[in-house]
């Protein structure tokens, strides 16, 4: 089954196990990835969905018992022969740290519910840990262009912002060329300066 190694900067802390019988994973098993879910929060944990139509095949949840593996900021299931295959969902850098992770099946949604509770109640902006995609620059350097300046702040506001912050930019930035576009539109008097 897939293992988890421990990160640099987790290296104080082992990797905490709930493997319920390693010697099940068989070695001519197929491995199937699960990539797509869903996901909500409260203050103290967090709630994963994840999809896996095999489950549909089956009359009862008995005898489905993950491995679940689990760090600060990773954790990963894996269901070992379910119908001829293995199922693997990890999610590495989460948003913030965890201290446990129960995993639960309904059948009749073919869902495998993954509760994370989180080491400090909080809201998380998304469920993954975002890095910066541009550097970050020293504004205060004479030889910008303001107007660049401002035009790299909006991006990496963009590329770093959650849905409603896209949108909310996307939103301003279309009203802003309409009333550019529009007879009347810009800055009025000011226009041209």
């Amino acid at each position: 089954s897939a293992r988890l190694e421990p990160s640099s900067e987790d290296t104080e802390k082992p990797v905490i196990r709930q493997v319920r019988d390693t010697a099940r994973r068989s070695q001519n098993v197929p491995i199937r990835t699960l990539g797509k879910y869903s996901w909500h929060e409260d203050e103290k944990t967090v709630t994963i969905y994840v999809t896996i139509d095999a489950l549909r095949e089956l009359s009862s949840d008995y005898g489905i018992k993950p491995d679940i593996e689990y760090e600060k900021r990773r954790f990963s299931v894996t269901i070992s022969n379910l119908t001829g295959i293995d199922y693997v969902f990890k999610l590495s850098e989460l948003h913030e740290a965890i201290r446990a992770v129960d995993v639960k099946f309904n059948m009749a949604k073919a869902r495998m519910t993954v509760k994370l509770t989180k080491e400090t109640p909080s809201k998380w902006n998304s469920l993954k840990r975002k890095e910066s995609k541009m550097p970050a620059k020293d504004m205060s350097s004479k030889d910008d262009d303001p107007q660049a300046s401002i035009m790299n702040m909006m991006k990496r506001l963009y590329d770093e912002g959650d849905d409603e912050m896209k949108r909310t930019i996307a939103k301003t930035w279309t009203e802003a060329q309409q009333k550019k576009q529009s007879p009347g539109g810009g800055l009025g008097e000011f226009d041209g300066l």
